[in-house]
C-alpha cells in the first residue's frame, strides 16, 4: 500500500520526505513514485512506461477471462429468449401452447435473475467502475421483463393456466435485480463523471492526456490501497510543511491534488527554504 520493504529499509513517501533537508530540493515526482512503489501498473504510468494489459495480469486471469466473457454474453440473451418464448404465438402463424411456453419463459427469467445476481456480486467484488454493458443488460431486462410479465399474465388468464402466477415470480425477481444493477451503474457513473475535472484545468493537452492515463491506472486500485497511498502522501506533505521545507500554499495545493497528478500539478521539483 505504497510501502515496500528492502530488508529493514522501507520506501514510502513519508520516509522519503523525512530525508529532505533545508536548502535541498523537494522532488514531488519521487515522493509520488515512492507512494506508489507497491503498484507497478501506476508506477509504470508515472515513469512514462506504457505496459500492455496482458503484461500486468497473471496468465490464469487471461485464460479465465474467455469463459467469463462468453458467459456474460450468453446471459444477455436470456431475457430475449424469455420474451420470445412467451410472445412467439403473438408474432407467428401458430399459437404456442401457453401451458408449455409460460414455464419456459419463467425458466429463462430464473436464469436471468441468477445471472444478474452474479453481475452484482462481481461488481461489488471488483473495482466498482461504470460498465456500459452492465447498464445495457439491466435496462434491457427491465423492458423485456415487463413485456414478458404482461404477456404471461394475459396468456395465463386467457388460457386458464393454473401455474402462471408462480412462473411470473422469476420475471419480477429479474426485473428487481436489473433495477438494482442499473442504479449501481448510474451511481458509479455520477461518482466518476465529476471527479477531479476542476483539477485537470490549466494543464496543457499533452499533460491532460498523461493525467488521464494516470487517473485510469489509479482507479484500477482497490479503495483501501488508494486511501493508504493518500494517507502516505498527506503525511509526507505535512512533514515538509511543518519543517518549513514547503510553503503552506504549496502544501495545501499538494494535499488537494488527485492521486497520480502530484508531479504534473506541482512540477517535478521545488526548491526548499534554507531554514524555517
Amino acid at each position: 500500500m505504497g510501502i515496500r520493504h528492502f530488508g529493514s529499509y522501507i520506501v514510502s513517501a513519508q520516509r522519503l520526505a523525512a530525508k529532505a533537508q533545508p536548502g535541498s530540493v523537494v522532488r514531488w515526482d519521487r515522493l509520488e513514485k515512492a507512494a506508489f512503489s507497491d503498484h507497478p501498473s501506476v508506477l509504470a504510468e508515472l515513469e512514462g512506461v506504457r505496459r500492455s494489459p496482458q503484461s500486468t495480469k497473471p496468465r490464469w486471469q487471461l485464460v479465465l477471462a474467455v469463459p467469463i466473457v462468453l458467459a456474460m454474453g450468453f446471459s444477455m440473451l436470456l431475457p430475449i429468449l424469455g420474451v420470445s418464448a412467451i410472445a412467439v404465438g403473438r408474432f407467428q402463424n401458430y399459437e404456442a401452447p401457453p401451458e408449455e411456453m409460460i414455464p419456459l419463459a419463467g425458466l429463462f427469467y430464473l436464469s436471468t435473475a441468477i445471472a444478474l445476481l452474479a453481475w452484482i456480486v462481481i461488481w461489488f467484488m471488483g473495482d466498482r467502475r461504470r460498465s456500459g454493458v452492465a447498464l445495457t443488460f439491466s435496462v434491457m431486462t427491465v423492458v423485456l421483463g415487463a413485456l414478458t410479465g404482461i404477456t404471461m399474465s394475459e396468456r395465463g388468464t386467457e388460457s386458464s393456466v393454473a401455474s402462471w402466477e408462480s412462473w411470473i415470480v422469476p420475471v419480477v425477481a429479474a426485473i428487481g435485480l436489473a433495477a438494482v444493477l442499473a442504479m449501481l451503474q448510474l451511481f458509479a457513473r455520477s461518482k466518476k463523471s465529476g471527479a477531479s475535472l476542476d483539477q485537470s484545468s490549466g494543464l496543457p493537452p499533452n499533460k491532460l492526456a498523461e493525467l488521464k492515463a494516470r487517473r485510469d491506472a489509479v482507479s484500477d486500485l482497490a479503495e483501501t490501497d488508494r486511501l493508504a497511498i493518500k494517507r502516505d502522501l498527506d503525511a509526507a506533505v505535512s512533514d515538509l510543511e511543518q519543517r518549513g521545507l514547503v510553503t503552506a500554499a504549496d502544501a495545501e495545493r499538494a494535499r488537494g491534488t488527485e492521486l497520480g497528478g502530484l508531479a504534473l500539478r506541482m512540477g517535478s521539483s521545488s526548491a526548499t527554504s534554507p531554514s524555517r
